[in-house]
């Protein structure tokens, strides 16, 4: 974990998508990084063909950008920033048999 560890703080997603946008309002997402995520648990049940993941202690920082076009007045923009510590997130998988 101590390499993937140093590895997934270091890491920064370059984004530079819009969230929302209308043309009062615009909202963009920048950068996504600084991750970090204590552990990985999965398990497999065969019976019921699923693979489920937990993903625990996850935090990750995001920057975004936010522009305002105010009708009769002056644009107003500036920035944001999002961050996450000790959360936990859960997936699950099921694989359905193909028709008869």
């Amino acid at each position: 974990q101590g390499n993937l560890a140093v590895w997934l703080q270091s890491l920064n997603i370059s984004i530079n998508r819009p969230i929302y946008s209308s043309r009062a309002f615009n909202l963009s997402l920048n950068e996504c990084g600084n991750v970090v995520l204590n552990k990985i648990a999965h398990e497999t049940d065969v019976t019921t063909n699923t693979l489920q993941w937990e993903f625990a202690n996850l935090g990750f920082a995001c920057e975004g950008s936010w522009k305002a076009h105010v009708l009769f007045g002056p644009h107003e923009s500036g920035s944001f920033s999002l961050k996450t510590k000790n959360v936990t997130v859960g997936a699950t998988f099921q694989v359905h048999g193909a028709p008869d």
